[in-house]
């Protein structure tokens, strides 16, 4: 016979359990702030010589029941609760490990509880819990199975690979390497410092290493938004003078613009080139010189895509657009002109 976990959920705000075995379900509950606890039990998944167990809903007061009565079923779905289906399957054998309801007469929420665990309900019922019985019968998970479980406390998240081992935080399934945050949340987004090096977590909750500059590029664009606009509006700071003259790469001067919210030119250009360079365009830092008054130029940086020129400084500076500008402006607009001297790294 074929089995499948089902998961344990705990709301720490209204107490109440939720049981599922769903894995999408995990993710979706962990990610607006319930805990994953562990797999509860295992169930089969094949309903001949099985009781079926209903799963029903509250929509008042968000609780979830579960009963292998079908008469139960009925009399809440009267009283206004939601039939959402069968959940999983009672196992009908000999050997089945039985799961204990218990009931909390001063709740209002979260009234009932199911465990596997002869303490769990010894303890419950001695804090005033009433014990109802035996609600179905699974078959108990073992020590050492695939799946995200709480070791030593709901602060120390691991996850159990396929050979027994744990790893706290990352670990390793199929062939890709994951990151599971302290809630539970396996499919956690934007850049994270795991283990001495900086990585992306990917839309199937896989990891990429990187750069510790890109890793907060998509930090930085999972806050503003993903697009070129707003990078750049992004990049537009507070003027400060800087020793930094162009010595160093467009990631050297964005982490500095990311960590200060400040800068000079080279700051604000390498802050937007590589926010750029993140969204996917082709864009490099120009450490070169814009035309003064008197005819010289002055030390400068800007960033250009597609040879657009895209002016942080310049915005910021004169409150004109600086955003996608030619190198030469129109006669009497104001605008800077531009003499390329080098291209910057990366």
């Amino acid at each position: 016979m074929v089995y499948h976990n089902i998961y344990r959920l705990y709301n720490r705000y209204s107490g109440q359990h939720l049981y599922t075995s769903s894995w999408d379900e995990v993710k979706s509950t962990t990610s607006v702030g319930w805990y994953y606890e562990s797999i509860a039990w295992e169930a089969p998944d094949d309903s001949e010589g099985n009781t079926e167990v209903y799963r029903l809903y509250n929509p008042y007061s968000g609780d979830h029941h579960y009963t292998t009565s079908a008469e139960e079923r009925d009399n809440l779905v009267s009283l206004g609760w939601h039939s959402e289906g069968t959940a999983w399957y009672s196992l009908s054998e000999e050997d089945a490990v039985p799961l204990y309801r218990l009931f909390n007469p001063y709740a209002t929420v979260g009234t009932h509880h199911y465990t596997t665990s002869a303490s769990e309900r010894d303890y419950l019922d001695s804090i005033g819990w009433n014990y109802e019985g035996e609600a179905w019968s699974g078959v108990k998970q073992p020590a050492k199975a695939v799946g995200a479980q709480w070791i030593g406390g709901k602060d120390s998240l691991f996850y159990v690979n396929d050979d027994g081992t744990t790893a706290k935080g990352m670990f390793t399934l199929g062939g890709k390497t994951y990151y599971a945050e302290s809630n539970g949340h396996v499919l956690a987004s934007g850049g994270h410092y795991l283990d001495g090096k900086w990585y992306v977590a990917n839309s199937d909750g896989s990891l990429t290493e990187t750069t510790e500059a890109t890793a907060k590029a998509t930090n930085v664009l999972d806050d503003i938004g993903w697009n070129l606009k707003a990078a750049f509006n992004y990049s537009v700071m507070r003027h400060i003078d800087d020793e930094e003259n162009g010595g160093q790469t467009s990631s050297h001067y964005f982490l500095k613009g990311v960590s200060q919210g400040q800068g000079n030119c080279y700051v604000m250009a390498g802050t937007f080139c590589t926010l750029a360079r993140t969204l996917g365009y082709d864009a490099v830092q120009i450490s070169g010189g814009v035309l003064s008054r008197r005819g010289t130029y002055n030390a400068h940086s800007w960033v250009e895509i597609n040879g657009r020129v895209y002016d942080a400084s310049y915005q910021g500076g004169t409150h004109r657009n600086g955003f996608d500008i030619s190198k030469i402006g129109a006669s009497g607009s104001g605008q800077w002109v531009y003499k390329n001297y080098r291209t910057m790294q990366p």
